[in-house]
């Protein structure tokens, strides 16, 4: 696909639109320090695992939030590009590159209804569960 202003436009004519805004602070692609490999995404208040996993982020302050895992509540704060876990782990925000990421998001096809893709780091992480490069 290609972005074409807020439309990615595909080879097959058809386009998907962005769905939500980047205007949440913690929005982006983030690797966590013990393992450089494993992405997680944020977006709207939310966190996109690399399994598909989708956790809802609770306000705590302007720069702290809150998750509930496993049946158990995290904390994390946010100090300029990193996030702080109150369990000791540390994620870093994604900065490799200038355009690394800025097709990552939520998106819908035009078609009316249509399930919400997942865009993560060249991957399309489909509403079924499986990824596409």
């Amino acid at each position: 696909g290609r972005l074409m202003g807020a439309r990615l436009q595909w080879q097959n004519g058809d386009f998907w639109l962005r769905v939500g805004s980047w205007k949440h602070p913690f929005d982006g692609r983030w690797k966590q320090e013990a393992n450089s490999s494993m992405l997680q995404f944020i977006s709207g208040g939310r966190i996109y695992g690399p399994d598909g996993s989708e956790v809802q982020m609770h306000p705590r302050g302007e720069t702290g939030f809150a998750i509930k895992l496993a049946g158990q509540w995290l904390t994390a704060e946010v100090s300029k590009d990193t996030i702080y876990w109150d369990d000791g782990d540390v994620w870093h925000r994604c900065l490799d590159h200038p355009s690394d990421g800025y097709l990552d998001g939520r998106w819908t096809q035009r078609k009316g209804h249509a399930p919400i893709e997942l865009v993560v780091g060249g991957s399309v992480m489909r509403s079924d569960g499986t990824r596409v490069r």
